[in-house]
């Protein structure tokens, strides 16, 4: 599935929290295959979903703190970025 989701293009970016910017579809489905492969209890809870479309581009941001580009090609939307960040466990104080 993340194989059809991508653009298969050599300008896609991907960014992992604490993985160097991986460039080209080979790299960022390699990387993607290898974290499906060694995390067998991996969950992801995604909320406060934030989609932007303007012409053939759109920009999807969440709570997992992640954004992901994507352009349109033809019929389908393909991912070009996807940058994620690692949560922090530090909490807001509610003002007084």
């Amino acid at each position: 599935m993340m194989k059809d989701m991508w653009q298969d293009d050599s300008g896609a970016r991907c960014i992992h929290p604490g993985w160097p910017v991986l460039k080209g579809y080979e790299d960022i489905i390699k990387s993607w295959d290898d974290i499906f492969r060694h995390n067998q209890h991996m969950e992801i809870k995604v909320s406060d979903v934030d989609v932007m479309i303007q012409d053939d581009s759109a920009c999807v941001s969440c709570k997992v703190h992640a954004t992901n580009l994507y352009q349109r090609v033809g019929d389908e939307w393909k991912m070009i970025l996807h940058h994620a960040a690692a949560l922090t466990t530090v909490t807001q104080e509610e003002p007084s």
